[in-house]
């Protein structure tokens, strides 16, 4: 494991059930990889398991966020037609006409009206993807993360590290990765795959936490 003398607060989120995915596999990854660093010298974790809805991610993730104040932040979330770990370098102030868990559609088109278009994690979504690579772990960096609530969250998250640089002298990374449907249901990688790529990206900024960003490849539909 890690050990660094700097402590920093760490930050996981997954996302429960949403239409068409009754059990989400993010949610098992967060708690599993949660446990696997608990004892990690250097950093104090968290973690959270987000409803998949609007009106939650809108409120609930801006508030948990002031409330830990993470130095490092990485959001999990399924792309159902992905075969491969997806790096996203991106997210955009847009959000799909889509039903939630609840049967809610997006409160507006845009996420933050009158926000940036896009943002971007400073981290490099290249550099994470080829480690996982080395290592035997199909990953893909990728320029979007959809249109979808991960894309919402991400783009509020990304939106808040932006608004601590005046008063942080470390503005927090943020990253969000989007795992792809397991063996079993649908995927081609065994769950401990995918378990391994997860720890190697977040061992990998703890490491090195100033990545400097890279180009990304785009992406496929992710949800």
């Amino acid at each position: 494991m890690v050990q660094n003398p700097e402590q920093r607060s760490v930050l996981l989120t997954g996302f429960g059930p949403f239409p068409g995915v009754p059990k989400n596999p993010s949610m098992a990854l967060v708690e599993d990889l949660a446990d696997a660093f608990r004892d990690t010298l250097g950093i104090t974790l968290h973690k959270r398991i987000l409803s998949t809805e609007w009106n939650t991610v809108r409120y609930e993730a801006p508030a948990l966020l002031d409330a830990i104040r993470p130095d490092i932040v990485i959001h999990f979330g399924l792309c159902r037609g992905a075969n491969a770990i997806r790096i996203e370098r991106s997210a955009y102030n847009q959000a799909s006409r889509l039903e939630d868990a609840a049967n809610i559609l997006p409160p507006s088109p845009a996420i933050l009206p009158g926000g940036t278009p896009r943002l971007d994690t400073p981290l490099s979504t290249a550099h994470l993807a080829r480690g996982l690579r080395l290592a035997g772990i199909p990953a893909l960096p990728s320029l979007s993360a959809g249109r979808y609530l991960c894309n919402y969250l991400y783009y509020l998250s990304l939106d808040w590290a932006a608004k601590q640089s005046p008063v942080r002298s470390h503005p927090p990374l943020v990253l969000f990765v989007h795992i792809p449907p397991a063996r079993g249901d649908g995927g081609y990688l065994e769950p401990a795959e995918i378990a391994r790529g997860a720890a190697a990206i977040l061992s990998d900024i703890l490491q090195a936490p100033r990545l400097a960003a890279h180009h990304a490849v785009p992406a496929s539909h992710a949800a």
